[in-house]
């Protein structure tokens, strides 16, 4: 039986793990919605990528029985997969995130129980494994991810609707189309998950700070400007 389990080998994560694992010469088992995984599917020493939500993880609680095994855990945003992994595997599971980006990044919480082990597994199938901390890594998607999800959900449908009536700049365009982009290749919870990041309002605060900064800056100027006397 092949020790490599992909569920959720349907979706956009789990269908390029796939491939990278048949690239490398392994085995997989694929198991997605149509294709349950069971108990029956599980060889010792069975490695499990569970390549979805951390919301959708409840129904997979009984893979916590399985000690034999290695879950790994592929939240995009690691305080989700800390959550789960706590609520359903008693902290035992691994928590990992695969960025798909060009350098073939692979992000492992450094206190997941087998951080070790996963950093030698991932170099084996030619990505780049890096350790860092959950918070560390959530705060670096805040900055870098979240905010596209944060406006697919909420200035994606009223930019198409500018777009149609032709009251967009260049940039406007470009932004529309760059969350057109993003809307179609995230899942509705996908999104979600991503909105949850703990780490986003921290970056939202910063930002409002900086405006409410700049106004009063400006208000300042204009109380300035109003005290000089005339002719100055």
């Amino acid at each position: 039986m092949p020790k490599i389990i992909v569920v959720g080998a349907n979706g956009d994560l789990g269908s390029q793990l796939v491939k990278i694992m048949l690239a490398a010469g392994n085995e997989v088992l694929e198991r997605d919605l149509n294709t349950p995984l069971t108990r029956s599917d599980i060889a010792d020493d069975a490695i499990i990528h569970l390549c979805i939500p951390a919301s959708a993880l409840a129904s997979f609680a009984w893979l916590g029985d399985m000690q034999h095994c290695k879950l790994v855990l592929h939240d995009s945003v690691m305080a989700n997969s800390l959550t789960a992994n706590r609520q359903y595997f008693n902290n035992q599971a691994n928590v990992v995130h695969m960025l798909m980006n060009q350098s073939r990044t692979v992000v492992i919480d450094k206190a997941s129980p087998e951080a070790s082990y996963l950093k030698d597994y991932f170099d084996t199938l030619g990505l780049k494994p890096a350790q860092m901390s959950a918070d560390e890594h959530d705060g670096v998607m805040a900055s870098s991810q979240a905010p596209l999800a944060l406006l697919v959900h909420t200035t994606h449908q009223p930019l198409k609707d500018y777009k149609n009536r032709g009251l967009l700049t260049p940039s406007g365009e470009e932004l529309e189309r760059a969350l057109d982009s993003r809307a179609a290749s995230w899942t509705p919870a996908t999104i979600e998950s991503l909105l949850r990041n703990p780490k986003l309002a921290e970056l939202v605060d910063s930002m409002k700070a900086t405006l409410d900064e700049l106004r009063y800056n400006n208000n300042n100027d204009k109380t300035s400007d109003s005290n000089r006397p005339a002719g100055e």
